[in-house]
């Protein structure tokens, strides 16, 4: 059974405890006790929100995640996982991130909603009916997403999955939402025709039509297509590639598309985290493109490390993710206390909690992610092998 508990017990211990109904374990009629998906996510995110400096805000961050995941949410943690969702190695439904920058940190939520019975299918429908939830509570912008709904919600959905919603927190909690979108969700269909439609109907500019065209030449294969769900000026259209078998010397060429890069940049972070040399062979390295409309080039370009499945410990990942974010002047503490809030089991161990590590740069500069599992079902270690044969699975954000 599930058992939920921060790394930082001392911390843990002087601060607030959360509501008893939220984070307590439920008992059965026969005594056994039981956690559902809202006690575990909720002590997992409450910790975190402490962990990165949000605690004043926890509740509000709390508030937002038991929307995006009622009603399914009080449904009891089984010890597998009952349907095989992609956002997480170990199939759990739903996964964190932090992001950091010189001078701030940002909370994110990303998750498949879930049918009663789940399926490709019915976890369509039940995203869609969150759609308009969202739309009622939040006053989101659908505006963008009805362009392109046929494209990417058929009748019979292909794997690995339809739609995922994510939400992105300001420090009081107040959140962004965002859509991720299949574009192998036809069955026979390009990934690359497909995007290259849903960027036209989106609006942009033919400049991302030709990266499209450029990076399937060269070896990226379309794995997600994201909206921002915001009613602003600057709403993001994010283009998602995985690559499998990439050579640095060809992702520094694809890099090079966007205006923002520093000659060497991929092939200094791989340095940094695996170590020279390392073939990216095992689970393909992923990178996005992001658009807004009315702007010829990217505005950013993100590379997303499969760390999981090239080191051989999260207690290695910390290790190497720390010294390369201390060079490069970001927040290692917030980073460290991020990982120990979900952290159940000792480091140095086993490998999974971290998933990916991603790095991106702006104008303001450089940005690095971590992407946290909740660890729900089985053994991670079970899942990974730092020398054995190459990974095939779904990429990430």
């Amino acid at each position: 059974m599930l058992e939920i508990r921060s790394g930082r017990v001392g911390e843990r211990n002087r601060r607030p405890r959360l509501d008893s109904d939220l984070g307590s374990a439920r008992h059965t009629a026969q005594g056994k006790s039981v956690t559902t998906y809202s006690q575990a996510s909720c002590n997992q995110l409450y910790d975190l929100c402490f962990a990165v400096g949000v605690g004043e805000s926890a509740r509000e961050y709390l508030k937002v995640q038991s929307f995006l995941m009622d009603p399914w949410c009080e449904r009891e943690v089984p010890p597998l996982a009952p349907y095989p969702s992609r956002i997480g190695d170990d199939h759990s439904p739903y996964e964190y991130s932090v992001q950091f920058a010189r001078n701030s940190v940002e909370l994110r939520l990303l998750l498949e909603a879930q049918a009663a019975a789940p399926s490709l299918q019915a976890n369509q429908i039940a995203a869609l009916g969150l759609n308009r939830k969202l739309a009622q509570r939040y006053g989101i912008d659908l505006s963008r997403f009805e362009r392109i709904q046929d494209l990417f919600c058929p009748e019979d959905p292909q794997a690995p999955f339809s739609i995922w919603h994510a939400a992105c927190f300001d420090r009081a909690g107040r959140p962004d939402f965002k859509v991720y979108l299949n574009p192998r969700v036809h069955c026979g269909a390009s990934g690359e025709q497909l995007i290259t439609e849903a960027a036209t109907r989106s609006g942009l500019s033919p400049t991302a039509r030709s990266v499209i065209r450029r990076v399937v030449d060269s070896g990226g294969d379309p794995s997600y297509f994201s909206l921002d769900l915001a009613k602003r000026l600057g709403s993001r259209v994010k283009l998602y590639f995985s690559h499998q078998d990439a050579k640095l010397e060809g992702l520094e060429q694809i890099f090079s598309l966007a205006p923002s890069y520093r000659t060497g940049d991929v092939s200094r972070f791989c340095d940094a985290l695996l170590g020279e040399g390392v073939e990216l062979n095992r689970k393909p390295v992923c990178y996005c493109f992001s658009f807004v409309s009315g702007e010829d080039a990217p505005i950013a370009l993100t590379f997303h490390l499969p760390v999981a499945h090239y080191l051989a410990s999260d207690a290695q990942i910390m290790s190497r993710v720390s010294a390369f974010m201390a060079s490069e002047r970001l927040p290692v503490n917030e980073y460290r206390r991020s990982v120990m809030a979900l952290a159940r089991r000792d480091l140095q161990t086993s490998v999974g909690l971290q998933s990916y590590f991603s790095f991106r740069r702006e104008a303001s500069g450089l940005k690095a992610t971590v992407y946290l599992s909740p660890e729900l079902f089985a053994a991670p270690h079970a899942q990974f092998s730092c020398v054995a044969e190459p990974v095939s699975s779904t990429s990430r954000r």
